[in-house]
């Protein structure tokens, strides 16, 4: 039987990361995060380019999602995050449809309210200029391949919990009441 893999992708700031956390713990599954990964890959040159709003070095990316979800593929997992562009989504499927059965979730909530959300965070890299341009590579790369999922599970989280988003992905991703 293939392990559950529920993959929340949203805009910055539109709640993945707390409803991520919260639906591992709530179905004690695997939580993997993205953007964790990106700011641990610890390398000057990534360093750099998160500061600056920029992503990840994809290679990087992929091989570290690769070993975490190889060690993992005897438990379900929430992966928070990645991908977030079409290329990605391919290449996560080829890699893992056999292993996992692949759930997405869309977080949508509004740019004001991703904005707030990462204000409130006091990172260092959530500056306007930097959230702006994350958001931009979200508008110009990640819309699109969340468009072609056309199976994918919408989550308006402007106004609801992260207990009710996580209810409702539990019910529909999971089947867990």
């Amino acid at each position: 039987m293939k392990q559950r893999m529920i993959v929340l992708i949203g805009a910055p700031g539109s709640g993945k990361s707390a409803i991520g956390k919260s639906v591992a713990e709530f179905s004690d599954t695997t939580y993997i995060s993205s953007g964790d990964i990106a700011r641990a890959l610890g390398d000057t040159t990534t360093k750099r380019n998160l500061a600056k709003g920029g992503m990840a070095h994809e290679s990087k990316m992929r091989e570290t999602v690769h070993y975490m979800l190889s060690v993992n593929k005897h438990w379900d997992t929430v992966l928070d995050g990645f991908p977030r562009t079409s290329d990605q989504r391919q290449w996560l499927e080829d890699c893992f449809d056999d292993q996992y059965d692949i759930k997405y979730v869309e977080v949508d909530a509004s740019l004001n309210t991703c904005m707030r959300r990462l204000k409130a965070r006091h990172r260092s890299d959530d500056n306007i200029s930097v959230i702006l341009k994350r958001y931009e590579h979200y508008i110009n790369h990640t819309i699109d391949m969340i468009d072609s999922i056309t199976d994918r599970i919408i989550l308006y989280n402007d106004n609801i919990t992260v207990e009710q988003a996580t209810m409702a992905i539990a019910r529909r991703c999971m089947g867990d009441e």
